[in-house]
C-alpha cells in the first residue's frame, strides 16, 4: 500500500486596503490613469494573495485574460515596486 502525503491548500492573504491602493494607481501595462482594476498575477485559486496584484486598466485586464503576452515576471516586479511604496 502506498501512502500519498496531502498538502493543504495555501491560505490566501486578503487585504482590502491594499486593493483600494492598487485601484488608485496607473495601469502598469499602458500607463492609463486611475482608476485601475487589480489583476492577481498569481490567481487566487493557485494560492495567490491580494499583495500579488498589479493595477491594470479594464482594457489591459481583458487582454491579459484573453492571452495577451505580458511576462508574468514583469508583472510581479511591478507589483513588488508598488508594494514597497505602499509599505513606506
Amino acid at each position: 500500500m502506498t501512502l500519498v502525503q496531502t498538502h493543504p491548500k495555501p491560505r490566501r492573504h486578503v487585504d482590502k486596503d491594499y486593493l483600494a491602493y492598487i485601484r488608485l494607481q496607473r495601469c502598469v501595462v499602458c500607463n492609463a490613469p486611475a482608476p485601475s482594476v487589480p489583476h492577481h498575477v498569481i490567481s487566487r485559486g493557485a494560492g495567490g494573495s491580494d499583495r500579488q496584484t498589479v493595477p491594470v486598466c479594464w482594457m489591459c485586464h481583458a487582454k491579459i485574460h484573453a492571452g495577451y503576452n505580458i511576462p508574468k515576471d514583469e508583472l510581479l516586479k511591478a507589483g513588488k515596486r508598488l508594494e514597497a511604496k505602499y509599505s513606506d
